[in-house]
C-alpha cells in the first residue's frame, strides 16, 4: 500500500512514539487455548482473511483494550475500514480501495469512523501540539470541510477522546489534579464534564458510547473503581451493587467494558488479592460478566480468560486471548479466530487481536504475516 511522504517534523514525531514490536507480546507466556474447533456446532460463521495494510507500528499503539489513544483499526457498519501506519492514517472506500486523507499535504491519524462514514482524526502540528478534528464524509469523499474540537499541548488538562457516535456526541477523558473525569463534547457545547447538568462530579473514564446515547466505562474514586452507565434521561447506574454476584471474590479490579445499542455491557476483571500486581498483566487471569442495566441482572459468562475489545448488535465478542485473536458467539465458547478461517487464506499469517465488528459480523485486526504488522479483514464467507 503506497501513502503519500509526509513532513519531517511528522515522521520525527511518530518515529518517537515507535517502541518495539515485541514489547507487548514477547513476555506472554504461550498458553494454549483448549481447540473448540474440533467439536464447532453448524452454526457457527467461517470466515475469509483478506489483508488490508501493512501497518509499521507495534501492538502497543494498534491494541484497542486501552482507554488511552489507539490506532486500532475499526470497521463501521457499512464495511468501511480505517486504519494507521507510520506514515498516516487510510480509510478504504468503496470507490477508492486505499484512500490516506491528507491536511495542506501532511496524513493524519484515525481513531474513529461511525455509521455515516464521518472521521475523528488526529493533525500532529509538532512534538508538542496535536489537534482533534471531526471530519464529515460528504458525496463519497473527504473536502476541506472539518470542525476543530481540541488542540493538545503540554500546558494545560488534555482531553483524551475515546468513542463518538452517529449523533456527534464525543466521549473522553481528561486528568485534573491526578484524576481523570469524563469528558463530552459535542458542536452545540462543546467540552462537559459528565452528569454536570444533574450536578455529579465524576471520575474515571468514558469508554463507549452506543447511538441511543448512552455511554459506559468505569469511575475512579478515590476508594472504588466499579464499571457505569450514563444516559442524559436516566442519569447514572454503577456496578457497585451488583458486585456481590462477581465470583470468584476478593480485590476485583475491572479491566474492560462494551457497549451494546440494547445498553447491555460486557466486562472482564481480575482479583488483585489473588495475583501478583507486578506481572504488568502478562499472567493474570481474567473473568467476564454480562450486565443488564435496564433489567438490574448481572451473570457471570466463561470467556476462558478472553479480553475484550468490541462487541456488535448481536452480541458477537472480539478480542483477544494471550496475542491470539478471539472471537465468541453468544452463548458458545470463544474460539481462535484462527480457527475459523480458511487455511487457504492464513497461510503466513498470526492474528493477534480482533479489534472492531460490525453488525454484518465483519471483523477487523492486527497481526503479524511474515513476521511484520498487519492489518486484516475477516470477512464471513458461511455459516455451517
Amino acid at each position: 500500500m503506497k501513502f503519500p511522504i509526509i513532513s519531517k517534523i511528522v515522521s520525527v514525531f511518530l518515529a518517537g512514539l515507535q517502541l518495539n514490536m515485541a514489547g507487548l507480546y514477547s513476555e506472554i507466556p504461550h498458553r494454549e487455548l483448549p481447540n473448540y474447533s474440533e467439536h464447532l456446532p453448524a452454526i457457527v460463521t467461517r470466515y475469509k482473511l483478506v489483508e488490508i495494510a501493512d501497518t509499521q507500528l507495534d501492538a502497543s499503539r494498534l491494541t484497542n483494550l486501552t482507554a488511552k489513544l489507539t490506532h486500532a483499526p475499526i470497521i463501521n457498519q457499512q464495511g468501511l475500514i480505517i486504519g494507521n501506519t507510520l506514515r498516516g492514517g487510510f480509510i478504504t472506500l468503496p470507490a477508492k480501495w486505499e484512500y490516506s486523507p491528507e491536511i495542506n499535504g501532511v496524513t493524519v491519524h484515525l481513531h474513529g469512523i461511525n455509521s455515516h462514514g464521518d472521521l475523528l482524526v488526529t493533525l500532529n502540528r509538532g512534538q508538542d501540539s496535536q489537534e482533534w478534528m471531526f471530519w464529515p464524509l460528504k458525496n463519497g469523499g473527504y473536502g476541506n470541510f472539518r470542525n476543530h474540537i481540541q488542540t493538545i499541548d503540554p500546558f494545560k488538562p488534555n482531553v483524551t477522546l475515546t468513542g463518538y457516535n452517529d449523533s456527534g456526541t464525543y466521549i473522553g477523558y481528561k486528568k485534573i489534579e491526578g484524576r481523570n473525569r469524563p469528558y463530552v463534547w459535542t458542536l452545540e457545547k462543546g467540552f462537559q464534564p459528565l452528569g454536570l447538568e444533574k450536578g455529579l462530579q465524576l471520575t474515571g473514564i468514558a469508554k463507549e458510547i452506543n447511538q441511543k446515547g448512552s455511554i459506559a466505562g468505569i469511575t475512579d474514586d478515590a476508594t472504588d473503581k466499579a464499571p457505569f452507565i450514563w444516559h442524559d434521561q436516566t442519569g447514572l447506574e454503577t456496578f457497585r451493587k451488583y458486585r456481590e454476584a462477581l465470583v470468584p471474590k476478593g480485590w476485583v479490579e475491572f479491566a474492560d467494558v462494551v457497549l451494546t445499542d440494547d445498553n447491555t455491557i460486557y466486562g472482564t476483571f481480575w482479583i488483585r488479592d489473588q495475583q501478583d500486581d507486578n506481572d504488568k498483566g502478562i499472567n493474570r487471569q481474567y473473568y467476564a460478566f454480562r450486565w443488564e442495566p435496564n433489567n438490574g441482572t448481572v451473570k457471570m459468562i466463561d470467556l476462558k480468560g478472553m479480553r475484550l475489545t468490541d462487541v456488535n448488535s448481536q452480541h458477537l465478542l472480539v478480542g483477544s486471548y494471550n496475542g491470539k485473536a478471539m472471537v465468541r458467539e453468544p452463548e458458545r465458547p470463544p474460539i481462535a479466530l484462527s480457527d475459523l478461517m480458511d487455511p487457504r487464506t492464513l497461510e503466513g499469517w498470526e492474528l493477534l487481536e480482533a479489534t472492531s465488528v460490525n453488525d454484518h459480523g465483519q471483523i477487523v485486526g492486527y497481526g503479524l504475516r511474515n513476521g511484520k504488522a498487519h492489518v486484516f479483514l475477516a470477512e464471513p464467507t458461511s455459516r455451517g
